[in-house]
């Protein structure tokens, strides 16, 4: 955050985000001749968009992705199954040790995608304050052949 003149009346104070968070409200606030703030100051949140174009998969790879404060190690791999290529992506919090492998016929990239975004899924529901729930969620994927371990 940075203002124009502190908390004075005119200032007029700018947000911005770091990392792989974006801004969810507007940008600035101004303080009017009330002394009050014209909005509330938005929030940062984590943008699922921008961290799937952070992963660059490849078969059989370890990688590791940062989801907010969380680390996870995820490992791509491929397998066939009646002569059709099926690859496979395992992602497990580094920490806690929860993972989520999904098993997805298209590409290692949508593989490790469905499998991040159904891990975080189901942490959110035990631990939402680690995992929060991205603030563009219609960008998670939504399906995929897994397996909660």
């Amino acid at each position: 955050m940075e203002c124009s003149n502190g908390d004075k009346i005119g200032s007029i104070c700018t947000f911005t985000c770091t990392g792989d968070r974006k801004i969810l409200g507007g940008g600035s606030i101004s303080c009017n001749e009330s002394n009050l703030w014209s909005s509330a100051a938005p929030n940062c949140c984590l943008s699922w968009e921008s961290l799937m174009d952070s992963m660059n998969v490849l078969p059989y790879t370890n990688f590791h992705v940062k989801y907010g404060d969380v680390n996870v190690k995820c490992y791509t791999k491929i397998s066939f199954n009646n002569l059709e290529l099926n690859y496979n992506c395992n992602c497990r919090d580094v920490s806690t040790e929860r993972s989520q492998t999904c098993h997805f016929r298209r590409s290692s990239s949508g593989s490790c995608e469905h499998a991040l975004s159904f891990l975080v899924r189901d942490m959110n529901k035990i631990d939402p304050a680690r995992y929060p729930v991205p603030c563009d969620p219609e960008n998670m994927e939504k399906e995929c052949e897994r397996s909660l371990t």
